[in-house]
Order: structure tokens, then C-alpha cells, then sequence
């Protein structure tokens, strides 16, 4: 079974990644996971860099990114999308470091949602993957994530909506459900609408990450449908990664915590960097790419437990932090940037002098490092209104101008940090 089983998941993983011409389409496949505040820009660029195949965003809300406008950010090399209503608020954001192989992961409970979604985002994207496993109250409650494997012909239909508006890949991520056969069942149906892909959580709807995950049932699945099925669960390293997929015969594996703890985890020899030097990466790209520092101390305090160890006065004091300066000051001060014994040889470079210095070339101080949610939102569209982002020039380049087009930042600013 094993020899059968790799040579079925490395023709699976082929089949998956000629989805992604821009993708490496040799070797073992993996994902970043969708993660809800977590898989954003910084976290994309570091995790394709280290040797994911594609990444995959957060959950975005079909109906919000339906009401956004794509804006150009010239200054970021970025392509931003922001909701008419809530300007200050940018929703998803892309770069030329990750074209063709970043999958927009939708939570939808209708077609007319997905399709006027699709419309505004699908030129930016390599794909569109449809959440149909997310267990979260918010997501059911809306007919979202794992409410629609209740709804197998409002699932197909989404499915195939979408196939018939964009001309990039339609996937689709669910949960198992209560029988392998219910789950087959519900595959098929995906299978007939037209679906590329499917990942599937090997975990039921009312599991979460302290159960383990039902790897011995993934098998049956892959075997049951004629496209590529991803596999994701307890995937924290390549090792494992290639164990599954050699038991299993999937075409790749999605890996979530294990890239939140270090992203180098992608990386063909095993881990490449340190926590600490991967966090160093991630502080600085979240930096460049402006992220709100909220969604930077959420992951430093809740994945990198092995640098930021819960209760003590390096984790309490990076939790009370009020701007990306705040942030880079606490993980100078308690050695994550210099001293720290998981640091290279002769440490890393100080994350205040980069944070300074960027803020220096970009001229407006303030706003930029109070930018965030709350009260400090008003302080982000002082910051967009002040650099001319959302001018109507920038606003009507925005929905005409191709992705080819973007200027300054892009992949090339990227790799200079």
C-alpha cells in the first residue's frame, strides 16, 4: 500500500499544482492554511518563500469584499481592497510576490454572494476556495463554513456559479462528516458542479485541534474522487507532511499551526530558520506592508510560545503594546531581535532602527504607527488620506489598472528584507 500510495500522491500533487502554473510543480506539495487574522500578507510571503506550493488567505465574507473597491497602493506595491463604507479599513491585500499562487478563501452561504465577490477580487487571485468546514458560531450562524455541508445542491451550486463567471480555479475545504459515506457523498456533488479541488479537515464539525485528527480515514476520500484532495490536520512539519501523504496517497498537505510557529517548516530539509528569526521576518514584513498591530500581536502571543512565553513579563508587556513601534521596542528590549539564545550568531539587527528608518522614508509618523483598529482606525485613514491613496485618481486606477502594473515595493522590496 505505501509504494501505491506515494506514487498515487505524487500523480495527485502534479495534478494540483498544474493548477498553479506559477507554483513549483515538482516535489511534495504544501499549503498554508487559511487561519482567520493569521494567514495575511506577511505570513504568505514568508511561508511561499520557505517552500509552500500556494497560500491560501484568511476567510474573507463574500458579501463584505462585494462592497469593496480594488485600489492600487503604489507606495506598498500593493493591491488593496477597502469597502466603500469603511475606508480606513483594508480587507484583503496581495503582491507581486505572491501572483499566482495566493487561493482567496471565501465564507459564502449564497450564489449571488460568491458571484459578486468573484467579480471584484478574481483578476488578483490564482484561485477562489469556497470555506465549507469552518465550526466557528459565526460562520454557521450565517449559512457560512460547515453549514454548508448540510447543504449539498446550495454547495454545487456555488460551486458551479463560480466556475461559470471566473476562469481561475474554484476549490473547496470542508470538514468529514458523520460517515465516510456522507462524506464521499458530499465530494461527489462537489465533484459534479465542477470543482478543482478539495481539502479536506480530517476532524468533524464538533472537533477542534485537541482531538486528533482522523488521518486513517483520509485514504477512503482520495480515493473516492477523480481531482486532487488536500489533506489537513496535525500537520506541523515536512516529516509529517510526507508521512501523510505517503499513508494516504493525497496530493498535498495544508499545514496551519506548525507555519504560525515557524514558517521555515515549509522548508525541504526541515526547518531552515529559528522561531526567532522567522518572527524577526514576520515583524519586519508587517511593518512594510503596514498590518494593524493587532493582528501581529495575536500571533506573536498565540503561536510563538516559544519565544513568547505565556506569563511572563516579555509576554504581558508585548500584550499591552499600542502600535507597531511598541512592538518592535518589547521584542528589542527582551532579546528576540538581539541577545536571545535562539538567535544566529551575533544576533539580528535591531527591529526598532528598520521600524524607524521605514517610517523616516515614508514621512508621516503618527498615523502610521497608531494605525490599527478601534480608535486607531481614524488615525490608518488619516495615514491613507495624507499619502494619496484613496484620491480619485488612485481610486479609478484601482479598478482598471492590471496586476503587470503595480509600481515600487513588489517582489524585489520583498527580498531586501
Amino acid at each position: 500500500m505505501g509504494e501505491a500510495s506515494v506514487a498515487a500522491g505524487v500523480e495527485q500533487g502534479r495534478a494540483f499544482a498544474a493548477l498553479f502554473p506559477a507554483a513549483p510543480q515538482d516535489g511534495l506539495v504544501q499549503v498554508l492554511a487559511p487561519m482567520v487574522r493569521v494567514s495575511n500578507l506577511a505570513l504568505r510571503i514568508l511561508s511561499l518563500e520557505q517552500g509552500a506550493t500556494v497560500a491560501y488567505s484568511e476567510e474573507l465574507v463574500a458579501k463584505k469584499l462585494a462592497q469593496c473597491t480594488r485600489v492600487e497602493n503604489p507606495r506598498l506595491g500593493t493591491v488593496e481592497f477597502y469597502a466603500d463604507h469603511q475606508k480606513h479599513f483594508c480587507l484583503f491585500q496581495t503582491c507581486a510576490a505572491e501572483k499566482g499562487r495566493i487561493v482567496l478563501q471565501l465564507g459564502v452561504a449564497s450564489v449571488e454572494d460568491a458571484v459578486a465577490a468573484a467579480r471584484v477580487v478574481a483578476g488578483d487571485v490564482a484561485a477562489i476556495d469556497i470555506n465549507m468546514g469552518c465550526p466557528k458560531t459565526f460562520s454557521i450562524s450565517g449559512g457560512m463554513g460547515a453549514a454548508m455541508l448540510s447543504k449539498p445542491d446550495d454547495a454545487a451550486a456555488i460551486i458551479r456559479a463560480l466556475k461559470n463567471e471566473v476562469s481561475i480555479p474554484v476549490t473547496a475545504k470542508i470538514r468529514m462528516l458523520k460517515t465516510r459515506e456522507e462524506t464521499v457523498a458530499f465530494m461527489h456533488t462537489l465533484v459534479a458542479a465542477g470543482v478543482d479541488a478539495i481539502a479536506v479537515h480530517c476532524r468533524h464539525v464538533p472537533q477542534r485541534s485537541s482531538t486528533p485528527a482522523h488521518w486513517d480515514e483520509l485514504r477512503h476520500l482520495v480515493q473516492a474522487v477523480p481531482v486532487p484532495v488536500l489533506g489537513n490536520g496535525d500537520v506541523v512539519s515536512r516529516a509529517s507532511a510526507e508521512e501523510w501523504q505517503t499513508k494516504s496517497g493525497c496530493a498535498g498537505l495544508m499545514v496551519a499551526r506548525g507555519a504560525c510557529d515557524n514558517p521555515s517548516c515549509f522548508a525541504l530539509d526541515g526547518p531552515s530558520s529559528t522561531p526567532v528569526e522567522m518572527l524577526h521576518a514576520h515583524v519586519r514584513l508587517s511593518c512594510r506592508y503596514e498590518e494593524v498591530f493587532q493582528n501581529m500581536k495575536y500571533l506573536y502571543l498565540r503561536y510563538y510560545n516559544t519565544v513568547v512565553t505565556p506569563g511572563t513579563d516579555f509576554f504581558n508587556d508585548l500584550s499591552i503594546a499600542r502600535s507597531r513601534r511598541q512592538l518592535c521596542e518589547v521584542l528589542d528590549s527582551y532579546g528576540a531581535s538581539s541577545s536571545s539564545e535562539d538567535a544566529p550568531a551575533g544576533g539580528l539587527p535591531s527591529l526598532v532602527a528598520f521600524y524607524d528608518e521605514l517610517v523616516a522614508g515614508r514621512g508621516v509618523k503618527g498615523p502610521m504607527e497608531e494605525a490599527g483598529w478601534g480608535k486607531g482606525a481614524a488615525k490608518h485613514h488619516e495615514y491613507h488620506e495624507t499619502m494619496g491613496i484613496f484620491t480619485p485618481e488612485a481610486m479609478a486606477k484601482g479598478s482598471d489598472s492590471a496586476v503587470g502594473d503595480w509600481v515600487g515595493g513588489g517582489a524585489d522590496a520583498v527580498g531586501a528584507f
